[in-house]
């Protein structure tokens, strides 16, 4: 653990950690416009000032966290013990009219838990662009089929990736049981990315896992959910920085603190986590829940302002394009 101290200490490591147990003291207190392009009226919102120009850098934007959801109920049915119903309604159609006028090139759809195990509209979507989508599974590991019906999904050849929630903690998965290592290690021969959406506490359970499959890259979902973690845990789950296949989303702002958008407080800690991890390990995701992008598809800007454009770049797009397999 010397190494992340190190690191961490470059940055101000005091400073760093009280970012973090600020954000987790929020509960109780009330991409990325990196290259100039034309937006529609209602894809930026006049309150807020644009960026300065900037000189245009040759990397795609992607959205890493979409979550899509069919109007049709019919067609594809909701499943009826999803731990609860979605709060928006996302059509394939819709998000292409919104990602284009946003300039969001590309867009790694994610299976929404409001479907569980059934991925007919996510390869549904798929199919609509698939140049341009990439796809996340999502499975319960600890089913005794997992691995046949995994290797059955990637057949499509735009789903590059696995989700495993542990969240509600009446859903965690044995990190330590036979049935997950035989997942990592089918993840590992289908050359896969595995998604993990965690809450800060299961940070230590994976560290065997992260350590016996070095070749298999991590990517854990909304900068680690450091709202819903104790100071120690969310020091946890940033010490796994110095592991080179994990990698950090960052979306999700929202799980990091209560304060509206943009979210200016948590600029120190995002800078922290842009130090352990570096442009290279950091992922953008723009949470979109089938409105326009407005506003948020600057985040990046707006809070790593002070991280060179060609940086900026990677983190909006260059990281994805390359472990998601878009190029």
């Amino acid at each position: 653990m010397s190494h992340i101290h190190h690191r961490a200490d470059r940055l101000s490591r005091r400073n760093w950690l009280e970012t973090a147990s600020a954000a987790v003291a929020a509960t109780a207190a009330g991409g990325c416009s990196l290259t100039e392009r034309r937006r529609s009226p209602s894809a930026e919102p006049a309150s807020h000032t644009a960026p300065p120009p900037r000189p245009s850098v040759r990397m795609p934007i992607i959205d890493a966290n979409v979550r899509l959801v069919a109007e049709d109920d019919a067609r594809y049915p909701l499943d009826d013990n999803a731990p609860e119903p979605p709060t928006f309604r996302a059509p394939i159609q819709r998000f292409l009219l919104h990602a284009n006028a946003a300039g969001v090139q590309g867009a790694v759809l994610v299976q929404p838990e409001a479907y569980r195990n059934d991925h007919r509209y996510l390869r549904h979507c798929l199919d609509q662009a698939p140049d341009r989508f990439r796809g996340a599974c999502a499975l319960d590991p600890s089913a005794a089929d997992m691995a046949a019906t995994l290797m059955d999904l990637t057949a499509h050849r735009s789903i590059t990736a696995l989700l495993i929630r542990a969240v509600r903690e009446d859903r965690v998965p044995d990190f330590a049981s036979p049935q997950m290592r035989e997942v990592w290690l089918t993840a590992e021969q289908l050359g896969l990315v595995m998604q993990l959406d965690m809450s800060p506490r299961h940070a230590q359970a994976i560290v065997p896992l992260l350590e016996s499959f070095p070749r298999v890259p991590v990517v854990l979902d909304h900068l680690g959910r450091p709202k819903q973690g104790s100071p120690n845990e969310i020091s946890n789950v940033f010490r796994l920085s110095k592991l080179p296949n994990v990698y950090l989303k960052f979306s999700g702002l929202h799980l990091a603190t209560n304060e509206p958008y943009p979210h200016k407080s948590l600029k120190p800690f995002i800078a922290g986590c842009v130090d352990l991890f570096g442009p290279h390990r950091l992922i953008w995701g723009g949470d979109y829940r089938g409105q326009p992008y407005g506003e948020t598809i600057r985040a990046v800007d707006l809070l790593l302002d002070a991280v060179k454009l060609e940086d900026r770049a990677m983190i909006a797009g260059g990281t994805a394009a390359r472990l998601y397999r878009f190029v």
